[in-house]
């Protein structure tokens, strides 16, 4: 399976650090110039809502779906320069008999946050399940994607208009109704906002991520009680759906492993 790995020219001591950590793990691996937001005029094809980090990062994930679709490549593994990797990776990208279709997105990082999933049936290799994607699931550290579901993203993202992870893993987004998406559990791939180099110095993110995080607000006691009857009904008319097979869907925690 073909990896690509995204990297600003600028950033040499990412590259070091990804370079020996896929080393380690025998995973070779094709480097993609990414677009520098520093360096770029905001396109016309992008929303005003959008940072220049943004819309770098958005176009360079771009450019590796247009780079499969002229070289044929079925299916790939796309990772940026600021992540952990579990030793059995390997494992996952050797074997693709397990893959679902021909027409997929699966995600294989995660940011530790719970997160809307429905059960599939879908197995994957060294004891991971793939669910369905159901609600919001932020970062881009690491998805498969095939040709077909690339082809597709090129066409839906001519014009920009959220961040690149929240077009790709946000359920409310119009570009589900035609392509499944997937959350390995446990995830192989964990994301980092902060990396540490293998001389242990920590290199900052070189693009804004907070909406990774959901930021701290104060709840008034209304609102909180509100929350609690909500998650109290939730929670009461839940095993009912599940016993008459109307829902398959939990939130859970998607762990690194």
């Amino acid at each position: 399976m073909k990896t690509y790995l995204i990297n600003l020219d600028r950033s040499s001591e990412r590259l070091q650090y990804m370079d020996d950590l896929l080393r380690r793990l025998g995973v070779s691996f094709t480097r993609i110039s990414a677009v520098d937001g520093k360096e770029i005029d905001r396109p016309d094809t992008a929303s005003t809502a959008l940072t220049l980090p943004e819309i770098g990062c958005f176009l360079s994930h771009r450019s590796v779906w247009k780079r499969m679709v002229l070289e044929g490549i079925s299916v790939a593994l796309i990772i940026e320069d600021d992540i952990e990797l579990s030793p059995d990776l390997p494992l996952l990208i050797k074997d693709q008999q397990w893959l679902p279709g021909d027409d997929f997105i699966i995600k294989l990082d995660t940011t530790g946050t719970r997160v809307a999933l429905a059960e599939t049936g879908l197995k994957a290799p060294t004891g991971r399940n793939l669910l369905e994607l159901k609600g919001r699931h932020c970062g881009t550290g690491g998805y498969l994607l095939s040709n077909a579901a690339a082809r597709r993203l090129i066409e839906l993202s001519k014009t920009m208009t959220v961040p690149v992870d929240l077009f790709l893993f946000d359920a409310k987004q119009c570009r589900t109704a035609d392509i499944n998406v997937f959350q390995m559990v446990p995830a192989p791939i964990a994301h980092k906002i902060v990396v540490e180099d293998v001389t242990g110095t920590a290199f900052e993110t070189t693009i804004p991520k907070q909406h990774l995080m959901k930021p701290a607000r104060r709840v008034s006691g209304r609102e909180k009680l509100k929350r609690e009857l909500r998650r109290l009904a939730l929670q009461s008319v839940r095993p009912l759906l599940i016993l008459l097979g109307l829902t398959s869907e939990r939130h859970i925690k998607a762990k690194f492993r």
